[in-house]
């Protein structure tokens, strides 16, 4: 009856350190995961600023200048009372383009907007060309009627139709590069084309987006260890995102690209670097960043929350070897050899419940993604965290099984020297 009574009491404590032990590798494995170099280096390939932002990167491979970009997309547009059509219009066309290539080899940018400058350079360079072939003298005569002198004719029909078809070229937004904060309107265009436009446009996106990951990691860190150890004031230590750190990281990249600092200073441009920065990039940017850490945390749970940090503020392994080691030991008092034996089963039940978690990977994914905000899940981390804390089982499953191989010995040993304790007594008999 005894042995029966023993038996029972082993079997409680049995399954109680089989729990402990799978409770401990995992506790263990939380707080080793929040160590913050791994912290560090899980968040390292964090990037949400790409998806946040939602900019569409400029696109294009070929190596070209500005005069051969327009020489693609400006169509010669005739003037038949002048005959300038086919091969002399395109001729002096060609040397409009040429003179927006001298101007522009004088100059540094293109400020917002304002093409009349190049216009006044295609034109004078038109006129020089025209002059030189003769094509402007005499007068216009229409139905018998004198319209007067066609170089005066045509300095009042060219220039505007000039002017018309650039800003025509640019709101395509072909040619020149672009500078923009939205994604969509330009700030600045640069004198640059192909290649070398689309790389100035992207600049600017990508130093955003990586500027953005870079503070959501920090944010993301700081969320973490709120979450789990309360290590930080959340409504004092929210990071903020400022217009004038935006506009700083704009300048010094339009700079970088040519514009000019009396341009970066001007009221025009001052007002639209503001303006897109408060309707496009703040807006995107604060959807989670400007949020206080605690308005992540359900009321419902705050007390679990606090009972948790109470646990993973504490260095646990030495209550977690107390407890186990306990919990063996005692079982090793009530039953004796029995102990033995149901210790190391309940090693060997903790081996295999450590060593079978990795196959359930899949599902517990699933059953994170039902729990967790999209907001985390977007940091693309949750697999990482998962795949550590697996690997922290696999690990110490093997140190279980260990463990269990042990007891068997010791269970083994103790039998043995039992039966031979046993022996002279019966001999004596």
């Amino acid at each position: 009856m005894g042995k029966i009574i023993r038996a029972f009491f082993c079997l409680i404590l049995c399954l109680l350190l089989t729990a402990s032990l799978v409770a401990s590798v995992c506790v263990l494995g939380v707080s080793q995961m929040l160590d913050e170099e791994n912290v560090t280096d899980i968040l390292k390939n964090v990037s949400v600023g790409e998806k946040t932002l939602g900019y569409k990167k400029a696109e294009e491979d070929r190596e070209m200048s500005v005069g051969d970009a327009l020489r693609e997309h400006y169509v010669p547009q005739n003037i038949s009372l002048l005959f300038i059509y086919g091969d002399v219009a395109q001729e002096l066309t060609d040397a409009g383009i040429q003179g927006i290539e001298e101007y522009l080899a004088s100059e540094t940018d293109i400020v917002i907007h304002d093409f009349s400058k190049l216009a006044d350079a295609f034109v004078e360079a038109y006129f020089k060309k025209a002059k030189e072939t003769g094509i402007l003298n005499g007068h216009v005569r229409k139905n018998g009627a004198d319209l007067g002198p066609k170089e005066a004719y045509a300095r009042e029909a060219v220039p505007e139709r000039v002017l018309t078809t650039i800003e025509e070229i640019v709101s395509e937004g072909t040619v020149f590069g672009r500078m923009s904060l939205n994604g969509k309107d330009a700030i600045f265009y640069t004198a640059t084309a192909g290649r070398e436009a689309a790389e100035a446009e992207n600049a600017v996106y990508t130093s955003l987006e990586n500027w953005y990951d870079q503070m959501y990691r920090e944010y993301a860190k700081g969320l973490l260890y709120y979450v789990l150890k309360g290590e930080q004031d959340a409504d004092d230590k929210a990071f903020s995102i400022s217009e004038e750190d935006i506009a700083d990281l704009f300048v010094k990249i339009a700079e970088q690209n040519g514009i000019s600092s009396e341009d970066l200073e001007s009221p025009d441009a001052k007002e639209e670097i503001s303006r897109q920065i408060n309707e496009y990039v703040l807006p995107r940017m604060r959807q989670v960043i400007s949020d206080p850490y605690s308005t992540w945390v359900d009321d419902s749970v705050e007390s679990v929350m606090k009972v948790a940090r109470i646990f993973l503020n504490m260095d646990l392994r030495i209550p977690l070897g107390i407890l186990c080691g306990g919990l063996l030991l005692l079982m090793i008092l009530i039953g004796r050899k029995i102990g033995l034996g149901f210790g190391c089963f309940s090693a060997l039940l903790a081996s295999v419940a450590l060593l079978i978690a990795p196959f359930y990977r899949q599902h517990s994914l699933d059953q994170l993604s039902k729990v967790l905000p999209d907001e985390i899940q977007d940091l693309g981390i949750t697999e990482t965290v998962l795949d550590q804390i697996l690997s922290f089982m696999s690990e110490y499953g093997l140190y279980c099984l260990a463990l269990a191989g042990i007891l068997l010995v010791l269970r083994l040993i103790a039998q043995l020297f039992t039966k031979k304790k046993s022996e002279p007594e019966t001999e004596a008999v």
